[in-house]
């Protein structure tokens, strides 16, 4: 009887543990952390909405600076590993859309071969030169890594402009540069990669869109064509990450998190998500955290939260 009492006991108490494992964040963290289950260390690629500022921009910050930590830091943080940016930063107190300007694109060979803004090529490339570096140095490789990859507002904002064709066009040569970057990664690395690619989202809903192509585009071509692209793309990362054999691709629906964010203003307690807090290079941004978009086509700081946030549920 006391045996069978103290089996019930430890059923329950395991029960509980477990539930308290599944519902807690911070716990469910450490818990796969534990056991290996989450990465030690993120190695990030992208444009402007994933690269990470260097320390000596973040000491010269004031309130007409973009957002200090980006939702790439902030997963690092949340997931307790180390941070590995080869993405460039937001360093511009205005968008450059304004200037008639884009940030970077996964291949400059097609996107602008007179960018000097380093492309995915560009940035492995300079990932491959760091870890043979930190090898030499003696160091042995954190094999506990996750590739982060997130491209496609600003080449979809410039390849909306084109014909549907060449629109078309554009995208699949992109798509197929990146996974071709992504071979190039898997053979600089010693196991099979995972990487977190999130879809590109719908960059017709950016403040910067209407501000800058809505009065101009009298058909609705171009919002037409960036529509198509959006959709174009996303389909192509699925059947390209669903046939790609040299890792593991994770895909995450950001357009639909982006999406879900416009139409739950309210409550999720946001003042704007039309507009973005600064709209010139003087703007002084007060209320950062009540608006969506910093300025016409990066999110604001609490937006890059709440976006950690749901990469994290989504590894967990």
């Amino acid at each position: 009887m006391k045996l069978h009492a103290r089996l019930i006991t430890l059923l329950v108490s395991f029960i509980l543990f477990i539930s308290v494992i599944c519902f807690h964040q911070a716990l469910k963290i450490r818990y796969r952390k534990a056991f290996g289950l989450l990465p030690s260390r993120l190695v990030i690629f992208g444009d402007e909405w994933s690269g990470i500022l260097p320390p000596d921009t973040l000491r010269k910050r004031d309130k007409t600076s973009a957002p200090a930590h980006v939702w790439t830091e902030l997963l690092c943080s949340h997931i307790h590993a180390e941070c590995s940016s080869f993405a460039p930063a937001n360093t511009q107190e205005i968008t450059r859309i304004q200037k008639g300007e884009y940030g970077a694109a996964v291949d400059n060979l097609i996107f602008d071969q007179n960018s000097t803004v380093p492309d995915l090529r560009t940035q492995v490339a300079a990932w491959i030169e760091a870890e043979q570096k930190a090898i030499a140095d003696g160091k042995s490789q954190e094999r506990s890594s996750l590739f982060s990859v997130f491209f496609g507002v600003n080449d979809v904002w410039k390849y909306s402009s084109y014909s549907r064709a060449d629109g078309v066009a554009a995208v699949d040569a992109s798509l197929d540069s990146m996974f071709e970057q992504l071979g190039v990664m898997g053979a600089n690395w010693p196991d099979p990669i995972q990487v977190l690619m999130p879809y590109v989202l719908d960059i017709t809903m950016l403040p910067g869109w209407k501000r800058f192509r809505e009065r101009k585009d009298f058909r609705q071509e171009q919002l037409k064509n960036a529509v198509f692209l959006t959709r174009k793309w996303n389909h192509g990362l699925d059947l390209r990450a669903r046939n790609w054999k040299k890792g593991r691709v994770l895909l995450w629906d950001m357009n639909r998190w982006f999406l879900d964010a416009i139409r739950n203003e309210a409550k999720d307690g946001w003042f704007e998500v039309k507009e973005g807090c600064a709209k010139n290079k003087k703007d002084i941004c007060d209320r950062p955290d009540e608006f969506l978009m910093w300025d016409d086509i990066h999110l604001g700081p609490r937006a890059h939260e709440k976006l950690a946030q749901a990469v994290v549920q989504y590894l967990l």
